[in-house]
């Protein structure tokens, strides 16, 4: 022990030095069971090791040492056995070769209510399976689903058009740019942000594209034109993560900025429709399989591969706890900035790719073209499942979100309903999904103590 002299008060101590007097008597009491709650947080890396080696003796002589830690590198270094709890609940024990920093990360920032109780008096009490199951996060995607089929029989039997191949390739063709838009809305909605600025970035994109990509210009020009959508759409969300992360400005008045300055943008460029894109470009993106446009199962390809990612790959997981507790992932080792930076930049780059689809479908660079994809990203997004606050959403809901969407702006029409009928609707389903979620959660929450 560093110090003066013996009578020098402990909170004059170094914290190092004051931790080692805390863990120096608990030893002098001959404990049966050690318990170390955050034994080496806020100390320097020799006292680390210091007491390290002091708690590995003391296993070693016999006696359990208990360690409570938000520190993934000490559990796996300093533990035989690691226990992963969340919610009252064991959902991972890690032993041996699977004791690794990586997977407790992994078991942390994936545990959540939808996991399977680990007594058989939980899992036999009645309404817990269906209770686990509406407050997972697939949930909303069967809901949406029913809707849809619900919707879709009532439209049916308002008019057999409905089902036409015609109508199917025309509605599916509709919700192409959305799917791309909506996932790079999902992606910073999972880190607690919003992007604001997507539907005015997709008409700028078209915009841009409408100088390059256009009738008898090369493919040098068109390839050009491309790279040119390509580094605005990087230059934005990088714009935009910078603004949120490093600049301390919210997501709502950083992305409502970028949302000015390029509606503002795109009327400088074009103050009015167009540069007719090049036929062979529009061909190219309207390609389909029967009616079903190929750009929807390349998106729908692409939210499943990205649920898949978000809830099993580093990055996925990384991005997930960013949203879930900022304050947890900082402990956990994940750099949170970096993780909202890219997203914001995936956002951007995702909105491009849906601004190569409407491209394709208007034909020529309208400023205001993408404005409303704004609010659909958003309200597609929600229906889908996802939490404003972050952490929690689906891309599987994506998917169905946006088909639940196209499905009422198509139903509309057949049931001879007026476009406010469509808003009206939209509206009211997505206030009262929110409203059941939040109800839900609430409900779980309540339950909580009870249970567990």
């Amino acid at each position: 022990m560093k110090t003066a002299t013996i009578e020098t008060p402990l909170e004059h101590l170094s914290g190092g030095n004051q931790q080692k007097v805390v863990l120096g008597r608990a030893l002098l009491s001959e404990p049966r069971v050690l318990l170390c709650d955050e034994p080496t947080q806020g100390i320097d890396v020799g006292n680390r090791s210091d007491i390290y080696h002091r708690l590995r003796a003391t296993a070693e002589n016999g006696t359990p040492v208990v360690v409570s830690s938000s520190d993934n590198v000490e559990l796996a270094g300093l533990c035989d056995r690691v226990l992963v709890f969340s919610h009252g609940r064991i959902v991972e024990e890690l032993t041996g070769d699977t004791l690794t920093e990586h997977a407790i990360t992994e078991a942390s920032l994936t545990a959540g209510r939808a996991e399977a109780p680990t007594t058989t008096t939980a899992a036999a009490k009645p309404g817990t399976a269906f209770r686990r199951f509406i407050t997972g996060q697939q949930a909303p995607s069967l809901v949406l689903l029913l809707a849809a089929i619900v919707l879709a029989t009532v439209s049916y039997t308002h008019s057999e058009r409905f089902l036409s191949e015609f109508n199917i390739g025309s509605m599916l063709a509709l919700l192409a740019p959305i799917l791309f838009i909506a996932a790079g809305q999902l992606v910073v909605m999972l880190t607690g942000g919003i992007d604001l600025s997507v539907g005015p970035l997709a008409g700028t994109l078209v915009v841009v594209a409408s100088f390059f990509v256009v009738e008898g210009y090369g493919w040098g020009w068109w390839i050009l034109g491309f790279a040119a959508m390509t580094a605005l759409a990087f230059t934005v969300g990088l714009l935009n993560g910078s603004m949120i992360r490093f600049a301390r400005v919210s997501p709502v008045v950083a992305t409502l900025i970028t949302y000015t300055a390029l509606q503002g943008l795109s009327l400088v460029l074009r103050d009015a429709p167009g540069g007719i894109i090049a036929l062979d470009i529009v061909d190219l993106l309207n390609t389909r399989i029967g009616p079903v446009p190929v750009a929807v199962v390349i998106g729908a390809v692409l939210l499943i591969t990205l649920e898949y990612l978000s809830r099993r790959s580093s990055l996925g997981l990384r991005l997930r706890g960013a949203g879930s507790n900022e304050s947890a992932a900082h402990y956990r080792g994940i750099l949170v900035g970096r993780v909202q930076l890219l997203a914001y930049i995936a956002s951007s780059l995702l909105t491009a790719v849906g601004a190569l689809l409407l491209m394709s479908q208007i034909g020529v660079g309208d400023p205001p073209a993408g404005l409303t994809y704004t609010l659909t990203s958003i309200t597609a997004v929600v229906l889908g499942g996802a939490s404003i606050f972050g952490g929690r959403g689906s891309f599987i809901g994506v998917l169905f979100g946006v088909l639940f969407l196209q499905l009422i702006e198509n139903s509309t029409i057949f049931l001879g309903l007026s476009q406010a009928w469509q808003y009206l609707f939209v509206g009211t389903i997505a206030l009262a999904a929110t409203a059941l979620y939040a109800q839900v959660q609430q409900r779980t929450a309540r339950r909580a103590p009870a249970t567990e």
